[in-house]
């Protein structure tokens, strides 16, 4: 089947969905095998859920003339995404990678964008060669801005994501110690991030940029930028970020270079680092056209969920939720930030940091040797990654999250704040529900 016979079924049949009890009625079901199931099981679902059409790559599974096969329905998704994203001529796509803050800034720049333009982003964490083409599909035709997180752990990612998305700009928001396992090296991870660059620099687009990000700057090689920065030393500066209150929630003031007009920003964010993300977000919207008041409206009323240092009540303790990844760039920055938060009691709980590779021990015991700097009541390590490395470490040890969780129901805490953090597949949340 061609792609313009899919292009075609699309533009009379629009939504896309993966998975079977997501499809909307007269939509396209792409049945993808992914680890744990294989897409064509469902396809019956699907249809039976209203799918105009299923998408397979098994004849073994075309019921009727609704099921369209095709070489590859990974492949076809993605090229589907590709063309699509051709068609969207009015619309101005931002992508989004980097180490850390990825989902923030991305959130951030789209309650930008949206209070003043049509605007559209990644839903949750759909980054990756499957998330990337769905947000690609969903964007609507009326949409001014599009801003789409990219999520890479390998070498040539970046490249092939840009690909599909097609960015007039770019964001990396800083090359840290992730995926180290696939990458190999922080060396390689400048080199993944920088393929948001490579595209930009073939396809004349523009690099949003940290100016006082020395690694990134030397990366852009010409490459045409916007920049904001939190000094003065600005020469490609379009924003300049000032921290005014970093405990509770950080405020940041912010300057238009070129109108030198100026507000403060009062978020609900928590930590120094995040001031990156609020002049990043406000760096592309002034440069969009967004009015200043906009844009601190916008920011302010952000509010962090989905455990990415998200603030909740859990009995007589307020917990700083920062579950959903983690990696020891942003495990030791939250550390510093937590180590001077006005509390009477703090308890951090930390578990193991995935996708290190060989480095993993090392990164693990680097962290257990800042916490012996700092004077937390009582800390609390999970996971196999920090039991090995945990000697000389005043501290309790759990192996799983389940087994934090009864120890937490044996011996409740009371009237602490309570710093979690740790990666994705650790499950730290589950012991606070």
């Amino acid at each position: 089947m061609s792609m313009t016979v899919l292009m075609t079924a699309m533009a009379q049949h629009p939504g896309v969905a993966i998975h079977s009890n997501l499809v909307q009625p007269g939509g396209i079901f792409f049945a993808l095998r992914g680890e744990m199931a294989d897409g064509h099981a469902y396809v019956s679902d699907a249809l039976n859920n209203g799918a105009a059409y299923a998408v397979i790559d098994d004849p073994a599974y075309q019921h009727d003339d609704r099921c369209l096969l095709v070489d590859n329905a990974e492949a076809a998704l993605q090229d589907l995404a590709r063309l699509y994203r051709q068609t969207l001529t009015e619309t101005t796509v931002v992508v989004v990678a980097g180490s850390n803050g990825k989902t923030t800034t991305k959130n951030l720049l789209a309650a930008v964008l949206g209070a003043h333009y049509p605007t559209h982003a990644t839903t949750g964490n759909l980054n990756n060669h499957i998330g990337v083409p769905l947000s690609i599909l969903a964007i609507p035709k009326s949409c001014r801005y599009a801003v789409i997180e990219l999520g890479a752990n390998h070498p040539g990612e970046h490249a092939a994501l840009c690909d599909i998305a097609q960015p007039e700009y770019g964001l990396i928001t800083n090359c840290g110690k992730d995926h180290l396992e696939g990458y190999g090296s922080i060396a390689g991870v400048i080199a993944a991030n920088c393929e948001v660059y490579d595209y930009l620099r073939v396809h004349s687009g523009t690099a949003i940029v940290n100016c006082d990000d020395a690694i990134l700057m030397e990366q852009l090689n010409g490459l045409s930028h916007i920049g904001y920065a939190q000094t003065h030393q600005t020469p490609h500066g379009r924003v300049v970020a000032r921290v005014t209150e970093s405990y509770p929630q950080v405020s940041v003031s912010i300057v238009d270079t070129h109108t030198q007009e100026r507000v403060t920003i009062r978020s609900e964010l928590l930590g120094q680092f995040q001031a990156d993300n609020i002049a990043a977000a406000a760096c592309v919207g002034v440069h969009a056209g967004v009015p200043l008041t906009k844009i601190q409206g916008a920011i302010e009323a952000y509010v962090p969920d989905n455990n990415r240092s998200q603030v909740i009540e859990w009995g007589s303790n307020t917990v700083i939720l920062d579950a959903y990844n983690a990696n020891p760039s942003s495990m030791a920055a939250m550390l510093q930030y937590f180590s001077d938060y006005p509390a009477t009691a703090k308890w951090v709980i930390l578990g193991d940091m995935f996708e290190l590779g060989a480095g993993s021990e090392s990164e693990h015991l680097a962290i257990v040797n800042q916490l012996k700097t700092h004077a937390f009541d009582q800390v609390i390590l999970v996971g196999h990654g920090f039991k090995s490395v945990k000697a000389g470490l005043e501290c309790l040890h759990f192996d799983d999250a389940d087994a934090l969780s009864v120890f937490l129901n044996q011996h409740p805490i009371h009237d602490a704040c309570i710093l979690v953090k740790g990666s994705r597949g650790m499950r730290l949340e589950t012991a606070f529900v």
